[in-house]
């Protein structure tokens, strides 16, 4: 997860990036732009929790959150993959892997 950066064309717009673990091999580019999704998306992060997304918008192979979106927790069996654990800083350096997080992508609009 990025933190809040500024978009470079409006600098009142805030926007942050991340990848969703969609199943065992395959990740989703994100962009929000709302601060309290951000927020529970770190925290489902820090603590491992699968999540579900809903009422994104799909566009360029991309997902959108804004404020209508909504990020809740999953129930494990929900989430039919096990969780690749975040690589540190040093052992990404080293195998060139990215960070991935343990979600799931619920009623995509």
């Amino acid at each position: 997860m990025s933190p809040i950066k500024r978009a470079k064309s409006n600098d009142q717009k805030l926007y942050y990036n991340f990848e969703l673990q969609t199943s065992s091999n395959k990740y989703q580019q994100c962009v929000g732009f709302d601060r309290q999704i951000h927020a529970k998306i770190s925290n489902f992060e820090t603590s491992g929790s699968p999540v579900k997304i809903l009422n994104v918008r799909e566009k360029d192979n991309k997902l959108f959150l804004n404020e209508t979106s909504f990020v809740i927790q999953a129930s494990n069996n929900d989430v039919a993959f096990q969780r690749i654990e975040p690589v540190t800083e040093e052992s990404q350096q080293n195998t060139g892997y990215k960070n991935v997080k343990d979600v799931m992508i619920k009623n995509k609009t």
